[in-house]
């Protein structure tokens, strides 16, 4: 049983693309928030600081969202500044933060190592030199990703550096699609003297991994991260890597996991114990897609753990006089309810039948909807919201239109380094707020990791830490010292010039060519008169189409800045 004066946070980081500068935004913040305040608490004078602990104890997430829980895993054992201020003109807001590994991860992805030839992201997505004779693996160039994973998952240069609002035994997962898939058995009996036999494929995958500080290979089926060990490393990254694997946009990965460790995890019991069905081997090795395909907010998760964390019976985690707990999400996409219309051709019908797949899959079992439907205290969410000044006063911008790297279905941000810098900055904005106004306690309520928390606070300290949004007021579960003056910094919506998209045709149209051409292994003869077809009349059409999309997204933003 954990001490009951913590209070366990679990993060849960939902898919984002190219939004995952928005969420590194929010963590990077959020990192920030809680280093001033255990800073703090090391005073001798500890007068006007709050005295509850607040830990994370888990985080996960999918896709983008997976990878950006995994960096900050290796983060958190590394000491580093936030990045908490504009450049001070235009040329050193766009400069390389290196020293920041969720920033330099999400914000300037590749090292600017040759800027002549790929002055921008999507001049990288759009190279060829991913692909070979017969072989299409994606749809954009994806080195990159394995680049910025073989600087970022290393071990740390010096000694981990340690702190305290950290879990001892930090948990980390993403989402895999596991594209193999783990069968699963069921016998049916019949007429036939031996039961027939039905066979079923589970595409859900995890990748979990703990820090625990204990010299273990892994705890329960959650592999322990050791800096010494090489292979271990591999598999982090390459789970990393292969939870954002985009479908067909993004080349898929090749994951392996030791098959004993995987055979004590309790997600997969019900294949490896209850259905008999134990992974053979010493090794067990897959092919793994984009995770938000079938989780993109793996909340029940997080919720699982953070449940087995204060133990049965002790955690009622909606109630705010009692909860211990509560989820933490990041989503830079929300949920927004959609209808589907039914289509009266095929290519409608076939969009109809792919996005009723992916709401299917990503529905959480009854009882757990059930016990998250509330408004209460067992889940809070981050998204993204701005403000600009109209005809009629201030308006509220929320969802992919508030994040610049919305545009182009998430991808967006890959255009230009000026749409990932506002996101990265806007999350730390929202986080601000969100800490300082919406992450609260009722004052009201009497939970007794709060009360004795802020139970030395005079009259005149508490109001600074009181919520100015809650209906009744509240107090902040992770205290925010700065001042309300004192703004987060955020720059100017970012635009790009028409012709700036327009100069990518010729590459959009090579990619589209090499592409067609190498999609399948063509005899000599059909590849001459697909080469010859294409340059009358398929790649421009293709081209034009893709370009004319980027363009109208981008105007649906208000990110083209017109000549």
């Amino acid at each position: 049983m954990n001490n009951t004066n913590e209070f366990h946070i679990g993060l849960c980081l939902a898919g984002a693309i190219s939004a995952g500068a928005y969420t590194a935004g929010v963590l990077d913040y959020l990192l920030e928030a809680l280093d001033q305040w255990e800073e703090l608490k090391k005073r001798k004078d500890i007068k006007g600081v709050p005295q509850h602990k607040v830990v994370i104890s888990v985080i996960g997430g999918a896709s983008a969202g997976g990878m950006t829980g995994m960096i900050m895993g290796i983060a958190l054992n590394k000491k580093f500044d936030p990045i908490d201020e504009l450049g001070k003109d235009e040329t050193s807001i766009l400069n390389d933060k290196p020293s920041n590994p969720l920033y330099h991860s999400w914000v300037d992805l590749l090292d600017a190592k040759d800027p002549a030839r790929y002055p921008e992201m999507f001049d990288y997505l759009l190279d060829n030199g991913d692909i070979k004779s017969g072989e299409v693996k994606s749809l954009f160039n994806s080195f990159f990703i394995e680049e910025i994973a073989n600087r970022t998952f290393k071990a740390p240069s010096a000694h981990p550096y340690y702190r305290s609002y950290v879990h001892k035994n930090l948990k980390v997962f993403a989402t895999m699609t596991n594209v193999i898939g783990m069968e699963q058995i069921v016998e049916f009996k019949g007429d036939d003297e031996k039961n027939t036999l039905y066979h079923i494929l589970d595409h859900k995958d995890y990748g979990c991994f703990t820090f625990s500080k204990d010299d273990v290979s892994d705890i329960k089926g959650w592999e322990r991260v050791d800096y010494s060990n090489e292979s271990v490393l591999e598999r982090y990254k390459k789970i990393a890597m292969g939870t954002g694997a985009f479908p067909l946009g993004l080349a898929p990965v090749e994951v392996s996991r030791r098959s004993d460790i995987l055979n004590r995890h309790a997600w997969l019991n019900y294949i490896t114990n209850f259905g008999q069905r134990p992974i053979p081997g010493k090794d067990y090795i897959t092919t793994v897609v984009d995770g938000g395909m079938i989780n993109n907010e793996p909340f029940e998760k997080v919720r699982e753990i953070l449940d087995d964390l204060v133990g049965p019976g002790d955690n009622d985690n909606q109630d705010y006089a009692k909860f211990r707990s509560t989820i933490l999400m990041v989503d830079p996409f929300p949920s927004q309810s959609i209808a589907i219309i039914p289509g009266k051709n095929i290519i409608s019908t076939i969009s109809n039948i792919i996005s009723t797949l992916l709401n299917q899959v990503r529905v959480k079992p009854e009882h757990l909807a059930a016990s998250l439907a509330s408004d209460k205290a067992g889940q809070y969410i981050i998204s993204p919201v701005r403000y600009v000044f109209g005809k009629n006063g201030e308006v509220k911008i929320k969802g992919d239109k508030a994040i610049a790297c919305g545009s182009l279905d998430g991808f967006g941000g890959f255009l230009s380094k000026s749409f990932r810098i506002h996101d990265f900055y806007l999350g730390r904005a929202n986080c601000e707020k969100f800490l300082r106004d919406h992450f609260t306690v009722p004052e009201s309520e009497d939970n007794p990791i709060f009360k004795n928390g802020y139970a030395h606070l005079d009259s005149s300290e508490k109001p600074r830490f009181r919520s100015k949004t809650d209906p009744s007021p509240g107090l902040q579960i992770i205290p925010i010292f700065s001042t309300r003056d004192d703004k987060t910094p955020l720059p100017l919506w970012p635009q790009i010039d028409l012709k700036k998209v327009i100069s990518y045709r010729d590459k959009i149209y090579n990619r589209t060519e090499k592409i067609l051409l190498n999609i399948i292994n063509f005899r000599k003869r059909d590849r001459f008169l697909l080469w010859a077809g294409g340059k009358l009349f398929i790649n421009r059409r293709i081209t034009d189409i893709i370009l004319n999309g980027i363009i109208k997204s981008l105007k649906d933003h208000f990110q083209i800045k017109e000549p």
